[in-house]
């Protein structure tokens, strides 16, 4: 499915999240909640193209959120989400900071967010896990260096607690021993103290505890 562009350029490939989820499920959502007032059913993807071929260069698209009929605020409410989510996952504060700074009202966005929801096109424990294995799993973060990666992206911590338990403390040790070799190539030609200072400086950068750190430097490096 496509939206276009408000500045009229290349249509933008929607991607939902989480991946797994049939495009026909965004699409069955879109024509349950956006109608016109004759009541005959119309996509959203209609819709955004009528509102961008109507925006002059350089005109805002978002109107003043006085006397906005319901209808008209679901859309706007969808255009806004159906972008975000275009991106990239959307965790539900980001959803929600996204339509409270286009001043979308409070009833709107709880209609909004219900729908997604509904549908899975939002849902945080599955981006928790997403997020822990791309950053932990795949990027070899510490545990500390992955919560601050998830809490910014503004998921609650119970979330992150669960879905960091995907992560054993085998796997972690492992993560950060192949991590320090790797970094240690780059320092192994300084002096020893300035090497286990680089080094440890570099680990705890990734998220790893001082207690976790320093034993391997100092077994690496000796």
């Amino acid at each position: 499915m496509t939206v276009p562009s408000v500045q009229g350029g290349r249509d933008a490939v929607i991607i939902p999240f989480p991946l797994h989820k049939a495009r026909r499920d965004l699409q069955e959502l879109e024509d349950s909640v956006i109608k016109p007032h004759d009541g005959a059913s119309v996509s959203a993807t209609t819709e955004l193209s009528e509102r961008a071929h109507s925006v002059a260069p350089g005109e805002q698209v978002w109107e003043a959120p006085e006397n906005v009929p319901p209808d008209r605020a679901q859309r706007r409410a969808r255009n806004v989400t159906l972008h975000a989510l275009a991106s990239r996952g959307q965790s539900r504060s980001e959803i929600v900071q996204r339509l409270n700074s286009r001043d979308v009202a409070p009833e709107v966005i709880a209609e909004e967010l219900e729908a997604l929801e509904g549908s899975g096109l939002i849902d945080d424990e599955a981006l928790a896990r997403e997020l822990v294995e791309k950053y932990a799993i795949r990027g070899g973060l510490g545990r500390r260096g992955v919560m601050e990666k998830l809490r910014a992206r503004k998921i609650p911590d119970h979330i992150i607690e669960n879905a960091l338990r995907m992560v054993t403390p085998e796997d972690e040790t492992s993560a950060l021993r192949e991590l320090a070799i790797s970094k240690l190539r780059s320092v192994e030609s300084l002096a020893p103290n300035v090497a286990r200072r680089r080094l440890g400086a570099f680990l705890l950068r990734k998220g790893y505890s001082p207690g976790e750190v320093y034993p391997l430097v100092s077994d690496l490096i000796r």
